[in-house]
């Protein structure tokens, strides 16, 4: 019902995302104007922006643009479950697919396939957009990967390639220089966010990770997330240390 996102994900039975006030919501309470958007922003492990406006509220010409777009609120369909084994491991991969439409202007569809394996600390999400109408279309999609606590605490760290980071605001740009550190929950925290132009590896892939070396008395833990440059060129971070709502927003996109 919402996008074929990812709701929850846990390593061990440890939680890796966050979740917000409003719970899993049925997109049939979605409302588009302005940041209503927030109202069924459950937060989860993934929730996915676009696909036509990501980012804050805006006007493009005669449009109204909500805050990040629709497509979180979209209900999949032809989706499938595929479960077999592979080099003896058990894996089972979902797929499904989203419209985002409105008739006369444009027509787009998302194809997903998130794969996961038996015993292998991954997964792997396959995205296809594809413009299936005959009008020219905008496309913007942001991927909001939400974490929260036990990972994210005052010992948690934000690793990345070299990169090149500007603050959004004068308030993110107080904090420039502990962009990458966390603390414990603040009352009344602003939120900060950074923008993130990250050098890619040898293969093309931009790498982020949020490592607490700290976690069950230094045994470790983090997560790390591995992105095409080519496709994803930018990256936004969402850093909330607030009481009730602590989370660091790990978001690739492609503008």
């Amino acid at each position: 019902d919402r996008g074929m996102d990812i709701a929850s994900f846990s390593y061990k039975s440890i939680p890796f995302n966050w979740r917000s006030a409003t719970k899993i919501t049925s997109p049939l309470y979605y409302e588009s104007k302005g940041s209503e958007w927030l109202r069924t922003f459950y937060g989860g492990f993934l929730t996915t922006c676009g696909l036509t406006t990501t980012g804050p509220a805006n006007i493009d010409g005669s449009d109204e643009l909500g805050l990040h777009g629709r497509i979180a609120n979209i209900a999949a369909d032809n989706v499938s479950v595929d479960e077999k084994w592979e080099n003896n491991t058990y894996a089972v991969n979902v797929r499904g697919r989203v419209r985002e439409t409105k008739s006369l202007v444009y027509k787009l569809q998302l194809e997903r396939t998130i794969y996961t394996w038996m015993n292998k600390p991954r997964i792997v999400l396959e995205d296809t957009v594809e413009n299936i109408g005959y009008q020219t279309s905008p496309l913007m999609i942001l991927y909001h990967i939400n974490i929260g606590y036990p990972i994210l605490d005052k010992d948690a760290e934000l690793l990345e390639g070299r990169a090149k980071i500007i603050p959004n605001d004068d308030e993110s740009a107080k904090s420039l220089k502990n962009y990458n550190r966390f603390s414990e929950p603040i009352k009344g925290f602003k939120e900060q966010c950074y923008f993130h132009d990250i050098d890619t590896d040898n293969e093309g892939y931009s790498n982020i990770a949020i490592v607490n070396e700290k976690f069950s008395n230094g045994q470790g833990i983090g997560i790390w997330l591995r992105f095409k440059k080519d496709t994803l060129p930018y990256l936004t971070q969402w850093k909330q240390m607030g009481m009730g709502e602590y989370v660091c927003g790990i978001e690739p996109c492609n503008n």
